[in-house]
């Protein structure tokens, strides 16, 4: 698998760049500098283009308290999966149940309809990004959950991309087209967005579920849920 430094000293190769190198990411200077923050850029403009790239996936819990319907959510979240929320143990022993998503305007506006305690059937995103479950809980359950990790960028030299290198390209290319804009190589930038669009429909492919599966996928919407 390519690493950080490995992608930019691709990118060196591929623009004309002179010189050799880089030996490292740290400390650069002048176009070296330019070409690590462009490769940067690139790795996180590609995570950043859809939230449910099946490499971001993750799952986790949390422990209801009696009485408390707020709680926070894995830090590293960025969308919480509405449609893999499920809920186990108290009243429920070893059944799975899953719980209906709520958009919090809808809530907001019926609140009376989840006063009081029982067993939590619904749950809604509240501004804050915690989970409010509905109604809050009557009992100790265990509220399982799927969702997909905020991008992290890379910063050290050994830093890997979260794919596999086969898709390299995406990267190294999407940093050409930073090049080529800042040095107005016309020819370059069109060759350069050329090899990135194959790329990256080719990542797409792997990497994203159908197309009409989640929310804003055939809009091109993609929705955030910033944790606390």
């Amino acid at each position: 698998m390519a690493t950080y430094l490995q992608l930019v000293q691709r990118v060196r190769q591929e623009t004309g760049t002179a010189g050799t190198g880089p030996t490292t990411v740290e400390s650069q200077k002048g176009q070296l500098a330019q070409l690590v923050s462009w490769v940067a850029q690139a790795y996180l403009d590609i995570l950043n283009e859809w939230h449910d790239w099946k490499f971001l996936w993750a799952e986790s819990t949390l422990d209801c308290v009696v009485g408390q319907p707020d709680y926070a959510l894995q830090s590293n979240l960025r969308r919480i999966n509405e449609d893999a929320v499920y809920l186990t143990g108290g009243t429920l022993g070893v059944d799975k149940q899953p719980i209906g998503y709520i958009e919090y305007d809808q809530y907001r506006r019926n609140k009376g309809w989840h006063a009081g305690r029982g067993t939590p059937a619904h749950f809604t995103i509240k501004p804050d990004g915690k989970i409010k479950l509905l109604p809050a809980p009557d009992d100790t359950y265990t509220v399982e959950y799927e969702y997909w990790k905020t991008p992290t960028p890379l910063v050290g030299n050994t830093d890997n991309p979260l794919f596999d290198s086969v898709y390299d390209n995406a990267i190294v290319w999407r940093a050409v087209m930073y090049w080529a804009g800042f040095n107005e190589a016309e020819a370059e930038f069109q060759k350069a967005s050329f090899y990135f669009e194959q790329a990256k429909a080719a990542l797409e492919a792997k990497f994203l579920p159908a197309m009409e599966q989640y929310h804003g996928r055939s809009e091109g919407i993609d929705i955030v849920v910033r944790p606390e």
